[in-house]
């Protein structure tokens, strides 16, 4: 969160560099449910081990798939992941916001949304790893991995990136397309 204030509050400044600004970090906030909260801020790294901003397109102005992966160190994590919810419900609730339980490759996964999908959020947990995204499909494809499914960190590719730029390097942001 604070990389992508340095870059004027728009992650695509982080990977492009232009100087336009179009609010798209507020807009996947929004319909993520998801903005840093003073736990974040005053606990980040005791609660969240590593993070991750993934998706199938960046097509953000017209409703992208995309998510944060959260690899949790606690439970304090999902505490503050559910309250965040709870409050966009009760604000959106005039919206006819919804939260329900679904089901989806065999896991409970919660789902906020209003109708017109400006609040579009599933939040999946597997172990402590925690999914918040706007897709189902991503949702699904996230909980199919304890199912066998390969893994972006078992490919070839990613392993070779990860072999070149290794965690011990301490970067800011590590981007792999």
């Amino acid at each position: 969160d604070q990389l992508i204030v340095e870059y004027g509050g728009d992650i695509n400044r982080m990977v492009t560099l232009r100087g336009l600004i179009r609010g798209d970090n507020e807009k996947i906030q929004r319909q993520l449910a998801l903005k840093k909260s003073a736990l974040a801020g005053i606990l980040g790294n005791q609660v969240i081990r590593d993070m991750a901003i993934i998706g199938r397109d960046a097509f953000v102005q017209e409703g992208a798939a995309v998510g944060i992966l959260f690899q949790a160190r606690n439970n304090l994590l999902e505490l503050d992941l559910k309250k965040q919810r709870a409050t966009a419900l009760d604000r959106e609730k005039e919206n006819g916001a919804t939260l329900r339980t679904i089901k989806l490759a065999g896991h409970n996964v919660s789902l906020l949304s209003t109708p017109d999908n400006r609040l579009r959020s599933f939040y999946a947990v597997d172990g402590n790893y925690h999914l918040i995204t706007t897709s189902q499909a991503i949702a699904e494809q996230f909980l199919k991995l304890d199912k066998g499914g390969k893994s972006l960190a078992q490919t070839t590719e990613f392993r070779h990136a990860r072999q070149t730029l290794p965690t011990d390097r301490q970067d800011t942001v590590f981007v792999y397309f």
